[in-house]
């Protein structure tokens, strides 16, 4: 696919939907084919999401190769490039700078927050024109959303990847460079048991179709 005239990219972190190696902490509350489908779904809804911004670039950044990735590409325009990077932070950091230079500002997403909307990801933009740097925190304490025009290395490096400090430590590195952000509205994520409950009764439509 072929970059569309626009300064503006949106990224997204996927894994492949492989039973046993994706939503683990919702094991055993979901059997592991059930997890790996119910990442598939959150997948294809971050997909059409950002999809639904029609003068965007969408760039999927994948962790392994998988026969279902050339699939989305054609079916939502976007391209497909591979992750780079010993954890999060690099990988996060290499998409990020790679976006960079082929557009003036990148946000960044994951396929676990099926809250985000249309109006977030426009917001989180706006955002960017006025900031500069634009984050999206995270009911659990990470962050949903990131988005920047220009790299930052120092919101990547030592960061503890996974746990309930990722947004504070990030703010905290931001505030010690004296840089300005503006933050968008918390959401939440599905990494436990109690979020998948909250996602039955908020979103029938992710959750029905598995059985449960």
């Amino acid at each position: 696919m072929a970059n569309k005239q626009t300064n503006n990219t949106i990224v997204v972190f996927a894994k492949a939907p492989i039973p046993g190696e994706v939503k683990t902490r919702l094991t055993p509350f979901l059997t592991a084919d059930k997890a790996a489908a119910l990442h598939r779904h959150l997948i294809k809804h971050t997909l059409r999401t950002v999809a639904s911004l029609p003068d965007y670039n969408i760039e999927l950044w994948v962790g392994s190769q998988h026969s279902w990735w050339q699939e989305l590409a054609a079916q939502y325009d976007l391209a497909v490039f591979q992750q780079r990077g010993e954890n999060l932070g690099e990988r996060m950091s290499f998409a990020l700078e790679s976006a960079l230079q082929r557009s003036a500002q990148v946000v960044i997403v994951g396929t676990d927050c099926p809250a985000i909307s249309p109006q977030y990801l426009q917001q989180a933009f706006d955002g960017i024109e006025q900031h500069g740097i634009v984050i999206g925190p995270a009911d659990d304490g990470g962050y949903v959303l990131l988005g920047l025009n220009q790299p930052l290395p120092i919101l990547f490096n030592k960061i503890p990847w996974g746990s309930a400090d990722v947004f504070a430590t990030t703010v905290a590195r931001l505030q010690q460079a004296q840089l300005h952000w503006f933050e968008l509205e918390s959401l939440m994520d599905i990494d436990r048991p109690e979020d998948f409950i909250k996602l039955q009764q908020q979103r029938p439509d992710l959750t029905d179709d598995l059985g449960i």
